[in-house]
Order: structure tokens, then C-alpha cells, then sequence
């Protein structure tokens, strides 16, 4: 089996929002791939499943996304190896991909969490900017509220094609391996 995992905040109020661009692709993702999401009782995550692929969406916030992780891989009896995280990213410009087959946080309290669940670094991940021209004039403090805003209108037509890609992106790691994927979409 094969996890994918988008990473996002559950409910309508935090849809189109910077930090839930993971879910924003599991989605599209679904979609193009014609699975249904349910909700197992067993787990705290939304999961669909097709073939040899299971695809989650956490319902903890993406802050706990390691208890959801955790839960899954249990289940499934899913390694490392065989996994995908997909979170925004604020350090790369908005659009930009980036895979990696494993490596740190980079300050993403998601991908921390799922870190100290696992208590590894050895997993796959798709980094999606979020950076814009006003991030670098931020002070620290603000950051929260900036990752839990909506993408501005001028900058939605940049995300939609951005999902499109990381859609790509998602199936050539599954179909081609992820070193493929990373010569063909990391900008």
C-alpha cells in the first residue's frame, strides 16, 4: 500500500486558505482519480482507497496530524518508505513544488507533528509555496494569521495551477518513483 496524505484543517472555514493546500490537492487528487472520501470510525481522518493507494485527510488539526498518521499506518500497515505528505510551504514563493524523499520541518508544525509520530525524517514530502510579496515585511507574530488567510483573488489562478501540477506530480511518484518526480516538477 501506498499513503497519501494531504495536510490541511478541517471544516469550510479554512478551505481556500494557504495552510490547507494539501487538502486542496488530496482533493483534486480524489477527484481525478474517481475516489469517494469516508469517514472510519477507527480513525480521526477522512480516508479513500483505490487499488494499492489510500489517500487521508486529517481531522485533528494540522497541528496533531501525527496522531491521524499514526492511526493510519497502523491500519494499513504502511512503512516510510511507502508514504506521501502533501502541506503548503511559507518559505518557497507561491506555486513553487518542491519534493523531497525525506528531510526536516522546515518550521511546518505538521509535518513536526508527523516527525515525532514516526519519530523519522524519512519520508516523502511535496512542499507548495505559499510565500508572497508581503511575507518578508511580516513580523513573526503575524505569520499565524497569514498561513490561516485565503489566497487573494489575484493569486487563485496561480494556486488552481499549481494543484493541477501537484496532481501530476502525485501520480508520477506513484506510477515512476519519486526521483522522477522530483526531476520533473521541483522548481
Amino acid at each position: 500500500m501506498f499513503l497519501i496524505l494531504g495536510l490541511g484543517n478541517p471544516g469550510v472555514r479554512y478551505r481556500w486558505t494557504r495552510h490547507n493546500l494539501g487538502f486542496l490537492v488530496i482533493d483534486a487528487f480524489a477527484l481525478s482519480e474517481g475516489i469517494r472520501w469516508r469517514k472510519d470510525k477507527r480513525l480521526c481522518a477522512l480516508i479513500g482507497e483505490k487499488e494499492e493507494i489510500v489517500i487521508c485527510k486529517p481531522l485533528t488539526y494540522v497541528n496533531q496530524s501525527g496522531k491521524a498518521l499514526t492511526e493510519v499506518r497502523e491500519i494499513y500497515r504502511i512503512e516510510e518508505e511507502d508514504m506521501l505528505v502533501i502541506c503548503d510551504d511559507l518559505s518557497l514563493p507561491l506555486g513553487r513544488i518542491r519534493i523531497r524523499r525525506k528531510g526536516g520541518d522546515g518550521g511546518h508544525n505538521g509535518l513536526r507533528s508527523i516527525i515525532a509520530s514516526l519519530k523519522s525524517e524519512r519520508f516523502a514530502r511535496m512542499r507548495i509555496g505559499i510565500k508572497n510579496s508581503t511575507v518578508d515585511s511580516l513580523p513573526s507574530s503575524a505569520i499565524p494569521e497569514f498561513v490561516l488567510s485565503k489566497f487573494e483573488r489575484d493569486e487563485r489562478k496561480v494556486v488552481k495551477e499549481t494543484i493541477k501540477r501537484a496532481v501530476e506530480a502525485i501520480k508520477v511518484v506513484i506510477e515512476q518513483g519519486i526521483e522522477e518526480a522530483m526531476n520533473r516538477f521541483n522548481g
